[in-house]
C-alpha cells in the first residue's frame, strides 16, 4: 500500500512538472510553431489560384512567405492558435509524464533494470496512449494557425463534426501514431545520454548537461520524423474524406518530395529549443516540488 501511494505521488509530480514546464517553454516559441504549420499547409495550387501567379513553386521563399503572412494579416498572425497551444500542450504533456512515469514505474522499478528496449517500450505506451487521448485538441490547434476565419474553438470543433462526423477530430490520428517513433527516438537517446553522464560521484546532472542532452536527442528524432509531422498538418486540414495515402499522393503529385521537408528551419529552432528549455524546466519544477513535499 504505502509502495502504491508513492508511485501515485511520483506519476502525479511527473505529471505536474510536465505540464508546467510545457506551458512555459510553448509561451516562449509559440510563433516559430506558428510559422512550421503555415508553411507544411502551404498548398502551391491554392497560392495560384489565390494570387494569380505562376511557377509559385519554383519561386517559393520560407521568408518571402512569412512577410507576406506578416503584410496581410498583421504579427499577430502568428500567435493565432496560441490559446489552445497553451492548454492542449499543459494536458498533453501532463498526460504524457504521467503515463511515462507509469510504465516505467512498472515495466523497470529499479533503475538498473532499465535498459534500451524497455526505454523504447515504456516511451511508445506514453506517446501511443496520449495521442490516442490529444488527437482532437491538436486538430483544432493547427486549424486555429493556418485558417484566415476568426473563430472560437468551440465553433471550429463544431463545423469539423458538422463536415466530417465526430470522428473527423481524430483526422491523421493514424500518422500521429506512427509519429511516437519521435518521443521515442527522442527519450531513448536523452535517456541514453543522462545515464552515461551520471557518475559514481554525482547521481545529480547540472542544467547544463540536462539542456545539451535534450538538444541532441530532439534535434536526432526531429530529423528522421519531419515528414511524417507535415503529413499530418496536411491531414488536420484536409477538408476532403481523402485516406492517408490519397492525401500523402495528392500532396506529393502536387508540392514534389521535398516539400515534406518544407519549414524544417523553424521546427528545427522551435522544437530544440521548446524541449531543452522544457527538459531543464521539468527537472527544475520536479525537484522543487518533491523537495517541498519531503
Amino acid at each position: 500500500m504505502i509502495n502504491l501511494i508513492i508511485y501515485l505521488r511520483e506519476m502525479a509530480v511527473d505529471g505536474l512538472a510536465g505540464g508546467i514546464a510545457a506551458l512555459i517553454s510553448n509561451l516562449l516559441f509559440y510563433p516559430l510553431e506558428n510559422i512550421r504549420a503555415r508553411l507544411q499547409n502551404y498548398s502551391s495550387e491554392q497560392n495560384q489560384k489565390e494570387k494569380g501567379k505562376d511557377n509559385i513553386r519554383k519561386e517559393f521563399s520560407a521568408l518571402r512567405f512569412c512577410y507576406d503572412v506578416w503584410k496581410h494579416e498583421g504579427l499577430k498572425a502568428f500567435y493565432s492558435g496560441l490559446g489552445i497551444t497553451c492548454w492542449g500542450s499543459v494536458v498533453t504533456f501532463a498526460i504524457y509524464f504521467f503515463w511515462y512515469k507509469f510504465w516505467k514505474l512498472a515495466l523497470a522499478p529499479y533503475p538498473q533494470t532499465l535498459d534500451s528496449s524497455k526505454i523504447i517500450v515504456i516511451t511508445a505506451l506514453a506517446a501511443l496512449i496520449t495521442n490516442a487521448l490529444t488527437s482532437p485538441i491538436w486538430r483544432i490547434q493547427t486549424i486555429m494557425c493556418v485558417t484566415k476565419e476568426k473563430k472560437s474553438v468551440y465553433q471550429h470543433v463544431r463545423d469539423s463534426i458538422n463536415e466530417d462526423g465526430l470522428t473527423g477530430l481524430w483526422k491523421g490520428f493514424l500518422t500521429g501514431q506512427i509519429l511516437v517513433l519521435n518521443p521515442v527516438i527522442n527519450f531513448a537517446i536523452y535517456e541514453k545520454l543522462r545515464f552515461l553522464c551520471i557518475t559514481e560521484d554525482s547521481q545529480v546532472l547540472c542544467m547544463r548537461i540536462i539542456f545539451l542532452i535534450s538538444l541532441i536527442a530532439k534535434l536526432t528524432a526531429t530529423l528522421f520524423t519531419y515528414p511524417l509531422l507535415t503529413l499530418k498538418t496536411k491531414e488536420f486540414t484536409n477538408k476532403g474524406k481523402g485516406s492517408t495515402l490519397q492525401v500523402l499522393g495528392h500532396f506529393l503529385k502536387e508540392e514534389g518530395v521535398f516539400a515534406l521537408y518544407r519549414g524544417i528551419y523553424a521546427k528545427i529552432l522551435q522544437t530544440v529549443l521548446n524541449n531543452a528549455l522544457m527538459m531543464v524546466t521539468f527537472e527544475a519544477i520536479k525537484d522543487c516540488i518533491e523537495r517541498t513535499l519531503m
